[in-house]
């Protein structure tokens, strides 16, 4: 059956929900049977929570109180305070950026891709509910973009193709679920994706954009496909009022002046890639439709014809998307969604998709084996080069070279859930519910041809956390779809319990091992050894029936074994820590509505520390009050018996740290539900009188409230989470100041607030993870010695009494005043100098360096760490370490980037015969690298590498490589000349691979027949580890990659990358400065020092001290005697010398 009949509009951007879809067919191994049901219940809760008493969330509600927002919310600022409404602090976030599972990178979902078409490593994605975010080197780091934006909720992204300076974004998510979110407009940038602005909200407010198409001639000309936004069903099942009219619309003047000119849910909008007036387009309402179907345009989108195929006569036609193959625009690929099963209706493809006269003629495309939710996961693309390569995106991905289907089917490794599909050149970027992967173009395609890029990535979504009492670098969290979290200071959480993650708590006692996690539902648990087990269950005698899908639980700030939890009672645990089973008793009366129907406990608060375990309250989802001073042992008394608080669900509860008789509840909801009795934030002074007075102490904004938090140390200080960033008042409620973007947090919605052990908090939002509010400081961060690959670097003797530069740069927001920095004694470094300045460092400028003597300790390879102490005028700022491998060399290293494409490095030459092309730099790798093709026909290929002399006889070559050979036919091999001589296989010259050397041996007609090679795929990039010949030591040394094919059958090619040869090789130390001593006689100086055995010295000179560069007098070899140097002077001449040892 359908999950769904009837939609509503989601005119609130941040938290509104929409209907669940799924079908039950859908219930398979890929998400577990009871997914669908708390996909449902957490929308239910969403809407409920956000529009109690009302039916459904008031029109427009996003949008008016961002501008509320803007309006109001720098009350009561005061700059240079130093509490916690001052611009003395700030918000940093924390991630999860992403999430660890199983060694495997996940973020939130992605929904949208688009590639720069003049530059292949700029990228733009959408996110969920994480907003807008760039990376600018093909996915190896991100920054957000749109986080001051009214909507983070994305839906389709496009460049203009004439200027892709401009792209346009548009904001409401097309996946027909709760969790898609609608929209607040459109977005435009100017510069490339940097900055954004919304430039047109009406007709798009409360819809989702499925795509956005830009005229390649024109930037001012767009089409866009829209579909409903989601507030779903109304909480007594009565249907929402229509959503706002979907379709396809059009302009012609930058994003103003929209005409609607096709009608429908538009899941889908292609554009020939060389002409902008054809056009296809995808109406596919979810639960069928009359008007479901593919149509055409060939007047740029401002008048349609519907298109006959196979599908005409078909019963159940539902979302569909579309696919035009670049390489030949006349081909076009349908997919279609089956109303009936959710599953696929088929697919079709077209190789006349644009002739005026004949009507397409369709060819059916045997599918692939696939799961039952193409109306929530549904798209397609084709490969830029091959029409006909497809790529179909459901849960699973599926690729269809000629007439087979390959389908990537490890979870573990690559998430469910295919949303959006894009192209770097010939590379393939994929984006679903676990985040973003990038192809590697020709080398096969499973999980080992897709790169995870989620580093850095910030768009988790968070229902509740908590924060350790005195480890500033600690906290949990329950997340959306990702389970519980821990974080211990990294960007990156480990995971420590799947599916939802909801209520946590960590102990005050024992910290670090006792921590209370939960699931839905009330599904509690424990760990008393900080998750090196999986947490167990903890709800033994615990009733779970009447919970909220997101139960709160709160911990005794006196007693950690104390606990009490919401259904629609409450409920109290005594040994929750200390016992083998912990047990449960009811300790309050059922709650229900005026109807009888259970009322569920929604917000929980125990009294102050000093009162001990016997004080606590709670709130209800439509508004109840209730406290106990008793242990709830026989008397609950109303708190609110005069309904002076509005009668809208209770979101959050808090008592003053000191005073028993102060408690603050905070609402969710609008004003329009209690007409005549606004606000979201209420106090009362005494608590505990049998008819509490209550004040209205809202912030001046009318949208929903999540949470609260007091300062324990300071309790007029309050920080309020809404569904649109933080209120922060100190003085207890009386005046407010908004945080958001312009103190570093995002507008996303805030679900939980925690006190951080440094003084500041912590915000748990619901679409860009954790921020810590903590005073502004500036952020100092070591810049590697040697980041690698280090080439030709002066190698750290032991022993040596040396001078090194350790450089700094400031990644945060303000300037140093005064940095100075202490080189402290540590295993292996002896400090040999006091502290240094380093000044001004401005924020986000450039690195600076300064010189510190010390002496280095340690056996030839060893590592050791040299850490500075940092301050800023009196004020600390933690520690920079430096890392070194004592006695480390590089005397080649390479890894391609920065160069202008296609040309290869100085002193690397490439040579091809027969069919082959050369090697060459390309961008078709994580960043650069050099590649080679394996050719349809006899090709040889070599790449050679500069000449360098090896010291040791130890030395060890290492690079990543990914290569896609004709299996047994054609491969590659590395070679070695040493001394010049010819090149010869680097077994044959007596070298060994440590790691990941040859895997065939090739046949047929190649140069390389007969030689063991790598053949076949590599499954994505390996690391091979080389141990190069003894006898190469103390000679010139050069390396051949040599790749061939035979007469046919070729792959995709070889590609290299971070190659590096690497040495040890220690010295005598030298463990005093070489000091000259002059003598002048008869026009000749003679300059005498001391040397060590095996050291080589450098004389140097200069004319005048203000010379910016030394000249070399003579070169001397160290052999444990005094060396003399002469230097014939010139009459009146005056020079400064030096010696240095290299």
């Amino acid at each position: 059956m359908k999950c769904l009949a009837h939609f509503g509009p989601a005119v609130f951007c941040l938290l509104v929900y929409g209907a669940e879809a799924r079908s039950d067919a859908s219930e398979q191994r890929h998400q577990p049977p009871a997914n669908r049901e708390r996909r449902a219940a957490r929308a239910e809760g969403f809407l409920r929570q956000r529009a109690y008493p009302l039916e459904d969330v008031p029109a427009g509600a996003a949008l008016r109180a961002w501008e509320q927002t803007q309006i109001a919310g720098g009350t009561g600022r005061t700059p240079g305070r130093k509490d916690w409404g001052s611009t003395s602090w700030y918000w940093e976030g924390i991630g999860p950026a992403p999430i660890k599972a199983s060694g495997y990178l996940f973020s939130g979902r992605v929904t949208t891709i688009a590639v720069d078409p003049s530059n292949v490593k700029h990228w733009l994605i959408g996110t969920a509910q994480g907003g807008i975010w760039e990376s600018t080197n093909s996915g190896a780091s991100w920054l957000p973009r749109s986080d001051d934006q009214p909507s983070l909720a994305m839906g389709a992204i496009a460049f203009a193709p004439s200027d892709p300076r401009i792209v346009y974004a548009g904001t409401g998510e097309a996946n027909f679920t709760w969790e898609s979110y609608a929209g607040a407009g459109l977005l435009k940038s100017t510069d490339g994706g940097a900055h954004w602005s919304t430039i047109t909200t009406s007709p798009f407010v409360g819809l989702a954009f499925s795509a956005v198409r830009v005229d390649p001639n024109d930037p001012n000309v767009i089409s866009v496909a829209t579909t409903r936004g989601y507030a779903g069903r109304r909480a007594n099942g009565v249907d929402p009022p229509p959503s706002p009219p979907a379709g396809v619309f059009l302009t012609k003047i930058g994003g103003l002046g929209w005409s609607r000119t096709l009608i429908g849910q538009a899941t889908a909008l292609e554009v020939n890639p060389s002409n902008f007036l054809q056009q296809y387009a995808g109406l596919g309402e979810i639960n069928g439709e009359f008007a479901n179907g593919v149509y055409r345009s060939m007047n740029g989108a401002q008048t349609w014809s519907p298109i006959t195929g196979p599908w005409s006569s078909m019963a159940g036609v539902g979302r569909i998307a579309l696919a035009i193959a670049p390489s030949r625009p006349d081909v076009v690929y349908v997919s279609i969604q089956d109303t009936n099963t959710s599953g696929l209706l088929g697919i079709w493809q077209t190789g006349n998709a644009w002739d005026p006269v004949t009507a397409p003629t369709w060819t059916v495309v045997t599918p692939p084996t696939v799961d039952n939710w193409f109306w929530f996961a549904h798209v397609l693309t084709v490969n830029p080069t091959n029409a006909n390569i497809i790529y179909l995106g459901e849960v699973r991905l599926h690729k269809r070279d000629g007439g087979s289907w390959t389908t990537l089917d490890n979870v573990n490794v690559f998430h469910d859930d295919q949303h959006a599909l894009a192209w770097a050149g010939d590379r393939i970027i994929v984006g679903n519910d676990g985040g973003i992967w990038y192809g590697l173009g020709g080398v096969g395609f499973n999980v080992g041809s897709l790169i995870n890029r989620n580093a850095g990535l910030g768009t988790i979504q968070f229902y509740e956390g908590s924060v350790h009492p005195t480890d500033s670098t600690f906290a949990l969290g329950g997340s959306q779809d990702n389970g519980q979290e821990v974080w211990t200071g990294d960007p990156i959480w480990q995971r420590i319990a799947d599916s939802d993650g909801a209520d946590n708590a960590i102990a005050r006692t024992n910290p670090d091992k006792h921590w209370a996690t939960s699931g839905v539902d009330a599904a509690i648990s424990r760990t008393r050894d900080g998750a090196k087990s999986t947490p167990a269950p903890a709800s033994s005698g615990l009733s779970r029936a009447n919970s909220l899908f997101i139960s709160r639980f709160e911990e005794c700030p006196s007693n950690d074994n104390v606990f009490i939890l919401g259904t629609d009672r409450i409920w109290r645990c005594n040994d929750f820590f200390s016992a083998l089973t912990p047990s449960w008793l009811t300790n309050g009366p059922h709650m229900t509505n005026s109807i009888g129907a259970p009322a569920r406990l929604s917000a929980l608060a125990f009294g102050p520390p000093a009162a001990g375990c016997d004080l606590y309250a709670y709130g209800t989802e439509i508004g109840q009050l209730r406290l106990t001073t008793n242990g709830g042992a026989a008397f609950w008394q109303d708190a609110d018996p005069t309904h002076q608080v509005p009668g809208r669900y209770v979101s959050g509860m808090a008592f003053d740290p000191i005073n028993s008789n102060i408690l603050y509840v905070t609402l969710s909801g609008f004003d329009e539900g209690t007409p005549g009795q606004p606000g979201h934030l209420f106090q009362t002074t005494n608590a505990l009188a049998a008819s509490p007075i209550w004040f209205n102490k809202s912030p001046p904004v009318n949208l929903p409230h999540n949470c609260l938090l007091i300062n324990p140390t300071n309790a007029s200080e309050i920080l309020a989470g809404t569904d649109l960033g933080v209120w922060a008042s100190t003085n207890a409620g009386n005046t407010w100041l908004h945080l958001g973007p312009e103190s570093g947090l995002p507008n996303a919605a805030v679900f939980e607030l925690k006190y951080h052990p440094d003084g500041g908090a912590v915000a748990f939002t619901y679409g860009r993870g954790a921020f810590v509010y903590r005073r502004l400081l500036p952020w100092i961060i070591p810049v590697n010695y040697c980041p690698p690959p280090c080439v030709d670097i002066s190698p750290i003797n032991p022993g040596d009494l040396i001078l090194v530069n350790f450089t700094l740069r400031n990644l945060s927001s303000i300037p140093t005043a005064n940095l100075t920095a202490t080189l402290l004694q540590t295993p292996g470094i002896q400090p040999m100098s006091g502290p240094q300045s380093y000044g001004v460092l401005s924020a986000g400028g450039q690195a600076v360096a300064r010189g510190f003597y010390m002496q280095a300790a340690g056996s030839c390879g060893d590592k050791v760490t040299a850490t500075l102490q940092l301050e800023d005028n009196g004020t600390p700022l933690g520690t920079a370490d430096f890392v070194f491998e004592l006695g480390l060399r590089s005397p080649l290293a390479e890894n391609f980037d920065a160069l202008p494409l296609p040309n290869l490095p100085a002193g690397w030459t490439s040579s091809a015969t027969g069919a082959g092309a050369p090697w060459s730099v390309t961008n078709n790798n994580l960043n650069q690298s050099v590649f080679a093709p394996d050719s349809d026909g006899l090709s040889d290929i070599s790449l050679d590498s500069p000449s360098v002399t090896l010291t040791t006889a130890s030395a060890q070559l290492t690079f990543d490589h990914a290569y896609d050979f004709e299996a047994g036919h054609d491969g590659g091999v590395l070679e070695v000349s040493i001394g010049g001589g010819p090149f010869v296989d680097i077994l044959s010259a007596q070298g060994a691979f440590a790691a990941n050397g040859y895997n065939s041996q090739l046949n047929g007609g190649s140069a390389l027949a007969g030689r063991a090679a790598w053949s076949g795929t590599s499954d994505g990039y390996i690391t091979s580890v080389v141990q190069l010949p003894a006898s190469a030591a103390n000679q010139p040394v050069q390396f051949r990659w040599r790749c061939a094919s035979d007469a046919s059958g070729g792959a995709g090619g070889w590609f290299i990358d971070s190659l590096a040869v690497q040495e040890t090789a220690c010295l005598n130390p030298i463990t005093f400065w070489p000091v000259l001593t002059t003598r002048l006689a008869q026009g000749v100086l003679t300059l005498t020092f001391a040397t060590v055995q095996g050291r080589s010295y450098i004389v140097e000179y200069k004319t005048l001290v203000s010379d910016p560069d030394w000249q070399t007098l003579a070169t001397v070899p160290g052999n444990g005697n005094d060396a003399t140097v002469q230097d014939p002077l010139s009459t009146n001449s005056q020079r400064f010398y030096r010696v240095r040892v290299p």
